[in-house]
């Protein structure tokens, strides 16, 4: 039996970091307001948001995902 030999190419970080999640910085308010003022916060887009989530929600039975018609679509992962 051969020891268990990992591959040098391959990276794993030690840790989860915070500012690996910040891709663009801390949210600032002066960003807030602007997203404010582009419509990101109103009750249109987040209830555009939720519908959009209702519809990509499928039921899994093993391999299958039940499409919105009644099919049974197959999807390994």
């Amino acid at each position: 039996m051969t020891g268990i030999c990992m591959d040098p190419r391959a990276h794993f970080k030690p840790q989860w970091r915070s500012w690996g999640f910040l891709r663009r910085g801390i949210l600032t308010d002066k960003q807030i307001e602007k997203y404010q003022r582009e419509g990101y916060y109103s009750a249109e887009l987040k209830l555009a948001r939720k519908q959009l989530q209702n519809r990509q929600k499928r039921s899994r039975t093993g391999n299958f995902i039940l499409d919105d018609d009644g099919r049974m679509i197959y999807s390994p992962l």
